[in-house]
This record gives C-alpha cells, sequence and structure tokens, in this order.
C-alpha cells in the first residue's frame, strides 16, 4: 500500500477583507486505496471507526522530509547548486562557473571539472616568433580573448640588411640586395686624381664590406680658388651675388645696391618710404606710422556712451593716466554712486577715470582698496541701487576682483574709497557642478550686466533657470577671443559661450578689436539711464 498525499485548500479571510491563502498544510493520507478489502479491514474497529490517527493527526515527517529535498540553493542564478535538479555547482558565487559553463584559458576551471585550462594541450609549450635576427623563444600562453593560446614571445627589432650573412630584416633571406659585398682581404684601387683628390686603396673587411679608401676624398667645396670636390671646378656655388667670396654686403639706405641684387635701399626704408625710424604713432588723429590706421596703439581707451551708436576715444582717457605713461591696463569697473566714474587697475596702481570731465585722478597703491595685492587680471562692479532694489540700505557699490583664480569681493565705498573684504569664492570650487565652464585662469575682462541695454549677452535666463527673472542680472566673462555669459541672479549656470565678435556693441562704428581687449569699465545706472561702456586693449 502506498500513502498518498492529499492537500487541503484553506481560505480565511484578512481584516482587510483581502482572502489569503493559509491555516492548512498538505495531509499524508494512510489509508488504502479503494477496492483493497484486506487493507481496508485491517485499520477499522467492529464500527467502521479508523483505530489509528486520523489523517488530520498523521505524523508530517515525510512531508517535511520532501519539501526539504526540494530546496533549490542557487545563489548565482545559473541552475546549478546545492538540492538544484541539475547538480551542485563549484562555485555559487560565479555565474560563469557551472558543469555546463564552456571552459576557458584563463587559469580558472569554469566547467566544475577539478581541471584548469584542460582543452589547450599547448599551454607551456615552448615556442618562437619572428625570423633571422628577430627570432625570439617563448612559451604558449593563454590569448586574451580566453578562446585559445599564443606564443608569448615577442619578435626582435628589424634592423636594415647589411652585409654579414645574418638576415638582418627578417624576411627570410641572407645578404639580399646588399651591394658591395666582397672577398674578405680583397683589395682594390679607389678614388681619382682630380683636384685635390688622390688615387688610393681599399681592402674588404670581415663583414665583406670595403673599408675606406686610402685616397683623398672630395670634400665641400670652399671659396678658395682650390677644386676641393673634385668636380674639375672651382668655387663653384660659393661665390656671393657680386661674384667675390663671403657673403654679399648688408644693403644700406644709402642710395646704392650695396648686396648687388639689382635694386637700391630695399629692406631698408620704413614704412613712410624714408630711411631711419617709422616715427611713433601718437594720440592726435593722424597716421605718423603710415600703416593706414590712425591712433593705433596711442589710443587704446574707448568709451561708449549710453543711447550713443558711435564709439569714441577721448583725449583724455588716452593721454592722461596709465595709456598716458604707457602702462598696461589689467583690470576695470564701473560706479555711479557720487558720479560715473572708472576705476582702472594698472600693475599696483588703481586709477579713478571721470568721463563726464574727461579726466584721470592721481593713482593710489592698490593694497589701499582693502589690502589688495597686485596681479588683478579682471574686476566688475554691482552698483548700490542694485542692493536698495533688494532692501539693503547701503550706498556702496559690491566690487569683485580676480587674481589667480580666486575672485575677492569688497563693500567699497566710492567717495573716500574705504573698502572691506567680504567674501573670497575659488572659482575652480564654485564651479565644480557646471556641466560647461570656462577655465578661471583664462578670463581677460569681466562686467555684470543688469539690464542688458546694449546686448551683451544672449538667450534668457529663464531658458535655463526655471522660473528666474527674464532680465537678469548676468556676468560676462571674456575668456581667450569668446564670451561666456553666466545667469548670476537664479541659478548660476553658463550659457552656451560665442565668438566675442557677435557681442552686440562690437557691431557699432569705432569699436575695438574684442581679441585685444584687456579690461571693461562696465558702468550701470538706474534705468532708464542705461549703461556706459569703457574699454581697454593693448
Amino acid at each position: 500500500m502506498r500513502p498518498t498525499l492529499t492537500i487541503r485548500r484553506c481560505w480565511r479571510l484578512s481584516l482587510a477583507g483581502a482572502l489569503l491563502l493559509g491555516g492548512c498544510s498538505p495531509r499524508l493520507d494512510l489509508s488504502p486505496p479503494a477496492g483493497d478489502g484486506a487493507a481496508s479491514d485491517a485499520g477499522t474497529d467492529d464500527a467502521g471507526t479508523p483505530d489509528g490517527p486520523t489523517p488530520d493527526q498523521a505524523p508530517r515527517d515525510g512531508a517535511l522530509a520532501a519539501d526539504a529535498a526540494a530546496v533549490c540553493r542557487d545563489t548565482d542564478r545559473d541552475g546549478y547548486g546545492a538540492g538544484c535538479a541539475a547538480g551542485p555547482d563549484c562555485d555559487d558565487d560565479d555565474a560563469t562557473r557551472s558543469p555546463a559553463a564552456d571552459e576557458r584559458c584563463d587559469g580558472v576551471d569554469q566547467d566544475c571539472d577539478g581541471r584548469v585550462d584542460e582543452s589547450w594541450a599547448d599551454l607551456g609549450v615552448a615556442c618562437q616568433v619572428g625570423l633571422g635576427a628577430c627570432s625570439a623563444p617563448g612559451v604558449f600562453a593563454c590569448a586574451p580573448s580566453g578562446l585559445g593560446v599564443l606564443c608569448d614571445a615577442r619578435p626582435g627589432a628589424i634592423t636594415d640588411e647589411i652585409c654579414n650573412q645574418r638576415d638582418d630584416d627578417c624576411d627570410g633571406q641572407v645578404d639580399e640586395d646588399i651591394g658591395g659585398c666582397c672577398a674578405v682581404a680583397e683589395v682594390r684601387a679607389c678614388g681619382a686624381d682630380v683636384g685635390q683628390c688622390t688615387v688610393g686603396e681599399q681592402t674588404c673587411g670581415p663583414d665583406r664590406a670595403w673599408g675606406r679608401c686610402s685616397g683623398q676624398a672630395p670634400a665641400v667645396e670652399r671659396c678658395d680658388g682650390q677644386d676641393q670636390d673634385c668636380d674639375g671646378a672651382t668655387d663653384e656655388g660659393t661665390l656671393n651675388a657680386c661674384g667675390a667670396c663671403g657673403p654679399p654686403p648688408r644693403e644700406r639706405c644709402n642710395g646704392q645696391d650695396d648686396d648687388c641684387d639689382g635694386q637700391t635701399d630695399e629692406g631698408t626704408l620704413n614704412a613712410c618710404g624714408a630711411c631711419g625710424a617709422v616715427p611713433a604713432e601718437t594720440c592726435d588723429g593722424l597716421d605718423e606710422d603710415c600703416d593706414g590706421q590712425i591712433d593705433e596703439g596711442a589710443c587704446r581707451g574707448y568709451l561708449l556712451a549710453p543711447g550713443a551708436d558711435a564709439w569714441t576715444q577721448p583725449p583724455g582717457l588716452n593721454r592722461g593716466g596709465p595709456l598716458g605713461a604707457g602702462a598696461p591696463v589689467n583690470a576695470a569697473f564701473g560706479t555711479v554712486e557720487g558720479g560715473v566714474r572708472v576705476w582702472v587697475i594698472s600693475g599696483a596702481s588703481l586709477w579713478l577715470y571721470e568721463p563726464e570731465a574727461d579726466r584721470w585722478a592721481p593713482p593710489v597703491p592698490l593694497s589701499t582698496l582693502a589690502d589688495q595685492p597686485a596681479g588683478v587680471t579682471a574686476a566688475y562692479a554691482t552698483p548700490a541701487w542694485w542692493g536698495r532694489r533688494w532692501g539693503q540700505d547701503t550706498d556702496r557699490a559690491g566690487v569683485s576682483l580676480l587674481r589667480a583664480g580666486e575672485v575677492r569681493v569688497l563693500s567699497f565705498q566710492p567717495t573716500t574709497r574705504a573698502a572691506t573684504l567680504t567674501n573670497t569664492i575659488v572659482l575652480a570650487e564654485a564651479w565644480a557642478a557646471q556641466p560647461r565652464r570656462p577655465a578661471p585662469g583664462d578670463i581677460r575682462a569681466s562686467l555684470v550686466d543688469l539690464g542688458n541695454t546694449r546686448g551683451w549677452w544672449v538667450g534668457r535666463p529663464a531658458d535655463l533657470c526655471e522660473g528666474a527673472d527674464t532680465t537678469g542680472p548676468t556676468t560676462n566673462l571674456l575668456v581667450g577671443d569668446g564670451l561666456w555669459s553666466l545667469e548670476s541672479g537664479a541659478c548660476f549656470q553658463f550659457f552656451a559661450p560665442r565668438g566675442a565678435g557677435t557681442w552686440g556693441g562690437f557691431a557699432l562704428p569705432g569699436a575695438p578689436d574684442p581679441a585685444r581687449l584687456t579690461a571693461w569699465g562696465h558702468v550701470e545706472a538706474e534705468a532708464p539711464a542705461g549703461a556706459l561702456e569703457v574699454l581697454f586693449t593693448r
């Protein structure tokens, strides 16, 4: 008699009203199959009641054992593991290793047969690569692909074939195509008795190549009346244009053809067609240096007044201050507190230019500006009226100075020149999360544009920052020949960079070349007064 396993399904209603399976287990039924009379009589009393435990009371050890045997532990899910129908696994943490895996040549037993790389009988067998002098020994090792073996030797370097009974160029041939191979100790005549050359002898050496000729060999022709190169001619190719030895005389600005080239004073006249140095250009509206340009290099300051449709070069701006002294302008920024002013940094000095009067004030050391050191390369300012718009009770401008990739932010009172350092920002750290950003060390000039009245930046902050004001502010950075615009009021994201020549104001007459800019003074008054621009070039 074989016991049968009867499954009882019991259901109970959860507190949430969902039907959940539970409350019952598989039951082992030990009653004989129907129709077996003997077995049927054996287990009942006179009343027909089973004299053993009821099915609900029957031992369940057999069912639990069957359940336990059915558990398959397959951690790497390759079909093999403890208790799995496919069989055990030799490494249940690596799905690439199982009895069903293909063996690879990599020093690992992938197919779990206790052997490593058994499919490659040549593994470790000696081998050789290359021909002739390039031949090198090695052994067969697993290929990088793991699908086969390769000889691990590296052939030697190929050299030019020489006459030495060796295969120097590793092509399987010896001394092929070598002219002049001779018999060792053979002697022959050489050279020629022409000019300064003489006849001699040469001997075949152990390398089967002819040795050096004992006679005088041809040499480089010199301008001395002799035939050094033994071609039957004297001093050929050595005489100068004037038919003499040595270099021709240098042309001088004297009305004569000193270098014998048929021209007079060529290469000695200046741009104005005269001897001597070209007159220096001065800021006077004339072309002193005769190059077709007026005041270039002398006038290096440019001004664009609010509402103006052309750039000007005010005389006071170019003839005084650091420009008049021939000093470079490193950075500039503008303020409107107490009047329109442009502050210029030149080396270790701070200069003040007053556009309305077209004049410069005497410089002061830059260190007086909150103890700022030299080396500032760019600067910009935020006017006090902008701070008051956002609830700040102040008569001070915010001035930012860039030096060595670091921005120092000052609170600046233009009238008294009193300044306080309020913050220091390392741009590489501040911009670390920016998906695109310029190199801080390449910034040549900068400004903060609050109203974009000249169209210095292109795009809308709302396109970069969700919910941002569509009119700014924006920080413009001149980097190389390009402009980087940073939305600096909401999310501090960079617009895509563009060529500096695309800036709105540079399309106006008299605009300087943006590639030559070294500093930008942007003075922005509260609307509708507009902005004043003062640019400096090298």
